[in-house]
């Protein structure tokens, strides 16, 4: 109960956003929106998936409560709020309003663990929004010398609500994980998500990920290689739909010496969307010959949307393999489709091609059997 009005404390006394959050003295998120619905009732209904994504049999469903059915062999799922020697926002922390609020009022939660040595091929987790506030917290444990596939499905439907979500994922020494998430909110809905993953000694990791968010969506991907030999390759596409806006974050932090890192991002903006594709690959003193390389591509049909693209990389030691960054925002302008159109090749076939290569780049619809542009269909 005290760590519980800690929190509440920290709601008043943190800011939304840490100037160090950002490389530049600017806000990418628009917090209003989320300061506006931080007095919700608890959600009393949940959302449904939407028929493209219904024939994924999830394994563990995050809303209202937690329900599993069907879970693999090697798999052991408990529920977080009854697993009291579990902490959670012990590798997260808390630093921010919004990181302090989720602590704060978040009620459902997961507990899984990836016994050692499991070889598990699919586990497909989904987190539900609903018509009020709901919050989420998943603690994932990959066992050592696991081989674990995981498909996380986030999805927020028509209401005017918000949604909380914050995984914490451990990948143990010698482990290999794929994760898949897809995250998918209507243009009403807030959401606030962090994923956090630390990868240990001469484990893998890899990340997919694919966002189309909603009235805003804030979605920080952590990934902290933290031992000898570790590897992370991380990709990700962003799709701003009009009237939607999406601050999207990619970082790769490296402790552990030879570690090798890659993160990747494709956007496209449509309409009046929004969208800021921000990246970090670090390299601490102690990792020492590692390498990391950070990317972010930006692209912009028409004249109304707003796109940024923002790689940081910092090295703070003289014993580097490779560390490369580069981006790009690229504009699509009416003069540019007369220009194609010219050509043979109509306005709906290049925003097609353009939307369609975006969504690929991270693989994640072609992981989850759905075709890409299906996300439009919510």
């Amino acid at each position: 109960m005290i760590q519980k009005e800690k929190y509440r404390d920290l709601i008043e006394k943190l800011p939304f956003q840490q100037i160090g959050d950002t490389p530049t003295v600017r806000y990418y998120t628009d917090w209003k929106v989320f300061e506006s619905r931080l007095n919700l009732d608890y959600a009393s209904s949940e959302d449904k998936l939407p028929g493209f994504l219904s024939k994924l049999k999830p394994n563990i469903t995050l809303g209202l409560s937690l329900r599993a059915t069907n879970v693999p062999e090697g798999v052991i799922v408990e529920d977080l709020t009854k697993v009291l020697e579990v902490r959670p926002m012990a590798i997260a922390g808390v630093n921010t309003k919004m990181q302090a609020y989720h602590a704060y009022r978040w009620n459902t939660g997961a507990y899984i663990k990836i016994t050692d040595e499991s070889s598990i091929e699919d586990l497909v987790i989904v987190s539900l929004g609903g018509d009020g506030y709901l919050g989420h917290h998943i603690i994932i444990d990959i066992g050592e010398r696991a081989n674990a596939r995981i498909k996380i499905i986030d999805y927020g439907g028509p209401n005017a609500s918000l949604k909380t979500l914050i995984t914490e994922m451990t990948a143990r020494n010698n482990s290999k994980l794929e994760v898949d998430i897809l995250s998918l909110y209507h243009e009403l809905h807030a959401s606030f998500i962090q994923h956090y993953l630390r990868i240990e000694d001469q484990a893998e990791a890899v990340v997919r990920i694919l966002t189309s968010g909603g009235s805003m969506t804030r979605f920080e991907s952590d990934n902290l290689l933290l031992g000898r030999l570790s590897k992370l390759d991380a990709k990700a596409s962003n799709v701003a739909r009009p009237s939607t806006k999406t601050d999207f974050l990619l970082n790769a932090v490296h402790k552990g010496p030879e570690s090798e890192g890659f993160i990747g991002a494709r956007g496209v903006v449509l309409g009046d969307g929004y969208l800021a594709q921000r990246g970090l690959a670090k390299i601490d003193h102690e990792a020492s010959w590692a390498s990391s390389e950070v990317e972010s591509h930006v692209t912009i049909l028409g004249e109304r949307g707003r796109g940024y693209a923002v790689p940081m990389l910092e090295i703070h030691t003289g014993d580097v393999t490779k560390a490369g960054h580069s981006a790009s925002v690229t504009t699509i302008q009416e003069d540019h489709l007369f220009y194609l159109r010219s050509r043979g090749l109509n306005r709906d076939e290049l925003e097609r091609m353009l939307i369609t290569g975006a969504i690929e780049y991270s693989s994640v619809a072609s992981s989850l059997g759905i075709d890409p542009l299906e996300i439009f269909l919510i």
